[in-house]
């Protein structure tokens, strides 16, 4: 019931996410507690995917985890080109005052990917005796 629930959150933050992007990309512009909602949508969407890929990330060898590091980082590099062209200056993609939230999001998102991916899955328990 709760992995549901947490795929119910994920869809929707998905969805939120999206909206912020399309509205972000047509000019709309967010000022004061809006700018809220593209925050929370990417911390869910991200929390939920790791969360509900949690076993299969503990699953997969050294060279996957190797081969993953690499190309999806990659792949969302090409998302957050797409959406800061659109929202620079003269389709300039690292106009970073219009697009520097872009690149922070993208920034944050590998390093979690990253760690999530690489961390030690074992908890080491200590007993204290």
């Amino acid at each position: 019931m709760m992995r549901i629930f947490i795929w119910i959150v994920f869809m929707l933050s998905l969805i939120a996410f999206s909206l912020t992007i399309n509205d972000l990309v047509n000019g709309i512009e967010y000022s004061g507690w809006e700018l809220l909602v593209p925050i929370i949508s990417v911390g869910l969407s991200i929390t939920c995917f790791f969360y509900l890929f949690q076993r299969w990330f503990k699953k997969i060898n050294q060279n996957q985890k190797i081969i993953l590091a690499i190309f999806i980082p990659i792949i969302v590099l090409f998302f957050a080109l797409m959406i800061a062209s659109s929202l620079g200056a003269r389709n300039n993609p690292f106009d970073l005052i219009n697009t520097g939230y872009v690149w922070i999001t993208y920034a944050i998102f590998c390093c979690i990917f990253e760690y999530k991916l690489f961390a030690d899955k074992k908890r080491k328990i200590k007993r204290f005796k």
